[in-house]
């Protein structure tokens, strides 16, 4: 188990897929290094502040760790 450990800690791990800013803080308290987020940029009408408020909150949610 501390081999699987090791392992893990020496990688960064960045979460993808069907990710909301709602999730981004769970997934941070998981252990990923990071996200990937597209959908929900993607499907928004308001691209540019859906990108500065996932940003945010990741920035916040890191600050935090």
């Amino acid at each position: 188990m501390q081999l699987v450990d090791n392992f893990i800690k020496s990688r960064q791990i960045v979460a993808i897929g069907g990710i909301g800013q709602n999730d981004i803080e769970p997934i941070i308290k998981a252990g990923a290094n990071g996200i990937a987020v597209i959908s929900a940029i993607a499907r928004s009408k308001e691209i540019e502040q859906t990108c500065k408020s996932f940003r945010s909150r990741l920035d916040l949610t890191l600050k935090s760790e």
